[in-house]
């Protein structure tokens, strides 16, 4: 058995040099491909702006919200009675307040 040349040694560089390269191009064509068919599906949330493709969204009327903007929307909600009573204490102290110093 004789030991491969070193020509024979260059010529197969070569030939996977290409093969590496023309494989780079197949998958980022693939890649652009996946991109432009997915872009159907791609929408920028209303409120963290955020480009969900793979994130559920919801459309509101003519705009799209992220399904963690939801859920932290809920969670105002549903938290938004505990708010208003803090005002309405901070107010009430504040005129009570204003009241015993102008006595």
């Amino acid at each position: 058995m004789s030991e491969p040349s070193e020509e024979g040694k260059v010529v197969t560089e070569i030939d996977e040099r290409r093969r590496m390269i023309l494989k780079s191009i197949v998958e980022g064509r693939k890649m652009d491909a996946y991109a432009e068919h997915r872009t159907k599906e791609m929408h920028t949330c209303w409120f963290c702006q955020k480009v969900c493709y793979q994130t559920p969204v919801k459309k509101i009327g003519e705009r799209y919200v992220c399904i963690e903007c939801l859920k932290q929307l809920k969670e105002i909600m549903e938290t938004l009675d505990q708010w208003e009573k803090e005002i309405a204490l901070a107010g009430e102290v504040k005129g009570k307040l204003d009241q015993s110093l102008t006595i």
